[in-house]
C-alpha cells in the first residue's frame, strides 16, 4: 500500500461527464494530460495541469468538452499522465443522479 494504486470511475449526472480517481495507497501521484476516448479515433483533451491525488484520498473533475455520443454504459478508455508514466485505465459511464 505505500505506492499510488489509483482506481478511476467515470460518470455522467445532468449531462455532464466527471472522472474521479481514488487512490488506494499512500503515495500522492502527480497526475497530467487527462483524456478519454470511446473507440478508435483521437482522444478527448479534458484538462491538463491536474495536479496531485494525495495517498488515501479521492479528486473529481467535470469535463470540459461535449458528452453528445457518451451515455450510460458507454465504454471508455481514461488516460493520463502521471509522475511514473502514463496511465491507461477502460471504465463503463455510470449514471448518477
Amino acid at each position: 500500500g505505500a505506492n499510488a494504486q489509483i482506481e478511476w470511475e467515470a460518470s455522467l449526472k445532468k449531462g455532464r461527464l466527471y472522472l474521479s480517481a481514488r487512490n488506494q495507497g499512500q503515495k500522492r501521484i502527480r497526475l497530467s494530460e487527462l483524456s478519454i476516448s470511446a473507440g478508435p479515433g483521437k482522444p478527448l483533451k479534458v484538462t491538463t495541469g491536474l495536479g496531485y491525488v494525495l495517498g488515501r484520498s479521492s479528486e473529481q473533475w467535470t469535463a470540459k468538452i461535449p458528452v453528445k455520443g457518451f451515455a450510460p454504459g458507454t465504454t471508455i478508455t481514461i488516460q493520463a499522465q502521471s509522475d511514473n508514466g502514463p496511465i491507461w485505465k477502460v471504465a463503463k459511464i455510470r449514471a448518477t443522479e
